[in-house]
């Protein structure tokens, strides 16, 4: 330890901490977060004879658009169209969330909604897991679901796969549809101890 102008006042050699009744807990237990596969299949989505024609383009993709992003935006609006009024779905995208924030400004807080995420695997699924949980917190009035597709899933896959989730109006919060179509919900296990 110096004074201002750099003299030494002090030197520290040595510290030892005491910590007086206070004993550190083993953790016995612990939990978590596990997904297992439902009895819902959405393999049929991902086969080849869906009629893809009902959007515009034969390759299920809407005429003269090339970049994905765009056109997933347009089968979101098309898989609204089987929701009902008090069902909205919204894509995630890591980065986008004040886009995703204008969109639930014009929705009514105290209104019972359901509102479907839909999201990628990866880094948009797990940001997109925690915005709901904040969501839900922040809105309770309001149904916040999360449905996190495989990267293999077309845009058209998924818009066929949201329709039918919509329709079966599952109880789970968070879903996560795998390759091929078989739909996983969380569920707490408990995990040997560290």
């Amino acid at each position: 330890i110096t004074d201002g102008t750099g003299d030494i006042l002090c030197v520290v050699e040595g510290m030892e901490v005491s910590l007086h009744g206070y004993r550190m807990k083993t953790l016995e237990r612990r939990f978590d977060e596990v997904y297992h596969p439902t009895e819902i299949s959405l393999a049929w989505c991902k086969e080849d004879n869906v009629n893809t024609n009902a959007i515009g383009g034969t390759d299920g993709q809407p005429k003269g658009t090339a970049n994905s992003s765009l056109y997933s935006s347009s089968l979101i609006a098309h898989a609204n169209k089987a929701a009902t009024p008090d069902k909205v779905i919204v894509p995630y995208v890591r980065g986008d969330e004040m886009t995703i924030h204008a969109c639930l400004t014009k929705l009514d807080p105290l209104q019972t909604l359901t509102i479907l995420f839909v999201a990628d695997f990866g880094v948009s699924g797990d940001a997109a897991k925690g915005f709901t949980r904040a969501l839900r917190k922040e809105h309770p009035a309001w149904t916040i679901r999360l449905i996190v597709f495989d990267d293999t899933w077309s845009p058209w896959q998924r818009t066929q796969g949201l329709q039918a989730l919509v329709e079966l109006d599952p109880k789970e919060l968070d879903l996560r549809v795998d390759a091929d179509g078989t739909v996983f919900s969380p569920r707490l296990e408990l995990m040997d101890p560290p």
